[in-house]
């Protein structure tokens, strides 16, 4: 089916409306730059920084590579404890995602 030309200018008018309203939402965006006053904002914090923490991260290495070994040099396992494996192995990477997340995108929030 062929679109008339208004039907393309309507598509274009509102790809352009919504352009400019992505673009100039941020700044009419009210968010607070302090911190927060919550009663849990030092649990989650300290939750956060155990989790991506160099402790954190070196146990994921380290399972990271204890289950890939298991799982090159493990013989015959079933297709269950493959599961089990691939999940462990997404779960061991998941500390260092949330690190190299924090560092390339700085000035995003993560938790």
């Amino acid at each position: 089916m062929r679109k008339t030309f208004a039907e393309i200018r309507a598509l274009l008018t509102m790809a352009v409306v919504l352009l400019g309203a992505i673009s100039i939402g941020p700044e009419l965006a009210q968010a607070s730059t302090t911190t927060s006053s919550m009663p849990y904002s030092t649990a989650t914090s300290s939750i956060k920084d155990d989790l991506t923490g160099p402790t954190a991260s070196a146990i994921g290495i380290t399972a990271f590579a204890v289950l890939g070994g298991v799982l090159a040099f493990g013989g015959e396992i079933s297709g269950f404890v493959k599961g089990l494996i691939y999940t462990g192995m997404a779960v061991s990477l998941m500390p260092g995602a949330a690190t190299l997340y924090q560092s390339w995108f700085a000035s995003a929030s993560v938790f």
